[in-house]
């Protein structure tokens, strides 16, 4: 059990230091070209096996940590990217002039003005997205506040969401295993983990918005749960991976559970409120905790 405590602290720490490094990073960042290099450590970063971005088996309390992290790293992301856009280039183009004007016979024209061959045109190439940005406000602060009471109601989704960084992890871990071994295999876990890593990052941000208070709990409910539908790509990817499909089911459980009173949500699913595994009617018994989930009114205030 020490031993365990042990590895859960050492992988806790190093994905602290190293996310945290690139929250200083970012502070200070003071130019275009140094912003796009910390934007490629970030992505680097996040593809490595050991990434600091999906540590593996944390507690929730450090898991929790972590996420907070990463929700100011990519805050910090949007504003250096709002005080250090790309830069325009002037780009020089040489119009040649018509030489044979005519000129009309009552106007003088002078004889000793010599005539240029070429007029140098300077135009500006255009920053991309440039005017949507700058109507974005900058951030004087950067630290995240979030509200307590939505902040506890998400604590259930934040355990489904730390078994999601596990199994992303453990699919990079796998498809390195396959590059390794020069198996076909090796793109199936790529493409899966990269869908896994796409869903973590979008609820992940869901997550942050309704804690934030930038959502209501209708909002955040529906986006989150629109998320783990099939017909999004990213849940059909993973779900090419048998041993993945608990995972999208208790959270979505989880998703959909948020805001709801305690004893409600105790009553829908056999008295009591559960994660389970998937078994042939796990599809049918979603559908029907969903719709029940949905119904039972609610007196949490979504502001």
């Amino acid at each position: 059990m020490a031993r365990n405590h042990k590895r859960e602290a050492a992988a806790f720490n190093k994905a602290n230091r190293a996310l945290e490094q690139t929250i200083l990073s970012l502070r200070a960042c003071n130019s275009y070209e140094r912003l796009q290099a910390i934007l490629k450590s970030i992505d680097k970063a996040k593809k490595s096996t050991q990434s600091p971005y999906f540590p593996q088996n944390l507690t929730v309390q450090h898991h929790t940590i972590i996420l907070g992290q990463k929700e100011t790293i990519n805050s910090l992301v949007r504003e250096k990217t709002l005080a250090f856009p790309a830069p325009v280039v002037p780009v020089a183009q040489d119009v040649p002039v018509a030489q044979d004007v005519p000129v009309a016979q009552d106007v003088p024209v002078a004889q000793d003005v010599p005539v240029a061959q070429n007029v140098l045109v300077v135009r500006y190439a255009p920053v991309e997205e440039a005017n949507e940005l700058s109507d974005q406000p900058q951030h004087e602060n950067n630290r995240v506040e979030f509200d307590r009471t939505r902040f506890s109601d998400l604590q259930k989704v934040f355990v489904q969401m730390m078994f999601l960084s596990d199994k992303v992890e453990e699919l990079y871990t796998k498809h390195e295993y396959y590059v390794a071994e020069n198996n076909d295999k090796e793109a199936s876990y790529r493409k899966a983990a990269d869908a896994g890593r796409a869903l973590y990052d979008q609820i992940s941000s869901l997550c942050s918005q309704y804690v934030k208070k930038e959502i209501d709990l209708d909002a955040f409910k529906q986006q989150s749960t629109d998320l783990l539908k099939n017909d999004n790509p990213n849940v059909a990817e993973l779900k090419t991976h048998r041993e993945y499909k608990d995972v999208l089911v208790n959270l979505l459980i989880a998703l959909t559970g948020v805001g709801l009173l305690a004893i409600a949500a105790m009553s829908v699913y056999n008295g009591r409120f559960t994660m389970f595994k998937t078994n042939t009617d796990s599809g049918s018994k979603i559908d029907a905790l969903k719709d029940t989930l949905e119904h039972v009114q609610t007196t949490v205030n979504p502001n």
